[in-house]
C-alpha cells in the first residue's frame, strides 16, 4: 500500500476563529476550533436508524410495493432530519465560538 501526503497552503482571514471537521461513519464528525475547544458526533443514531430501515425493507416481497415505498419516504424525512439537526448545531456553534472559517477534509 502506498499513502501520499500533499501540502498545500491555504490563506485564512485573520479574524475570528477557525474551525475544521473530519467525516466519517462511526464518528460523523470529529471537530476542532483553534481555540483548543475539540468535540465528537457519534454517528450511532444514524446507523440505528440505517439498521432498522433495512430490516423492515426485508420484510416486503417487493422494492414496488407500497409499503417498502412508504418506508423510503419515511427513512428520507428521518434522514434529512437529522443531518438538518446536524448542520444547524454545528453552525450555532460557530457562530458561538467566533467562527470565520470552517475546512472539512
Amino acid at each position: 500500500m502506498i499513502h501520499f501526503n500533499h501540502l498545500v497552503s491555504i490563506k485564512y482571514r485573520s479574524q475570528g476563529n477557525i474551525m475544521s471537521l473530519d467525516l466519517g461513519i462511526i464518528n460523523i464528525i470529529a471537530g476542532v476550533i483553534s481555540t483548543g475547544f475539540s468535540f465528537l458526533v457519534p454517528g450511532g443514531e444514524l446507523l440505528a436508524l440505517d439498521r432498522y430501515f433495512h430490516k423492515e425493507k426485508a420484510k416486503c416481497r417487493s422494492s414496488k410495493s407500497k409499503k417498502c415505498r412508504e418506508l423510503n419516504r419515511k427513512w428520507s424525512r428521518q434522514r434529512n432530519h437529522y443531518l438538518h439537526v446536524l448542520t444547524k448545531w454545528l453552525v450555532d456553534l460557530a457562530v458561538a465560538q467566533n467562527v470565520s472559517t470552517i475546512v472539512v477534509g
